[in-house]
């Protein structure tokens, strides 16, 4: 009943980040720009055909579903990164909810997407 209410919140409260769409060269530019501004390590950032989630995450790495990257999607994954590492929890809780939210601020800060090549 708890990821219920956090997933029902996060959809209230963040709704124009889910509407942004990362591509899969974007994700893996963006994974490795955060990581090294937020001072924690990823191993490895997957896109691969998902069933049955939009992502994994892992203690050095995340996997996401190709069918739909939207940015609110790629930070929630990258954001249980950054908990394994500092808190060793990966629930979904304040602190991730706070974790979530400082990653969001960087990207719009930053628009690295939106940057033509």
């Amino acid at each position: 009943m708890t990821y219920l209410k956090f997933y029902q919140k996060d959809k209230e409260v963040f709704f124009k980040e889910k509407q942004i769409i990362l591509g899969e060269k974007d994700v893996k530019k963006l994974a490795n720009k955060m990581a090294r501004h937020f001072k924690f390590k990823i191993l490895f950032v997957k896109v691969k055909n998902l069933k049955s989630s939009l992502g994994l995450a892992y203690p050095y790495g995340i996997i996401l579903a190709r069918r739909n990257i939207n940015l609110y999607t790629f930070c929630h994954e990258l954001a249980h990164c950054y908990q394994w590492q500092y808190n060793k929890n990966r629930r979904h809780n304040k602190k991730l909810r706070r974790t979530i939210t400082k990653f969001l601020r960087y990207c719009n800060k930053m628009e690295y997407w939106r940057k033509e090549q």
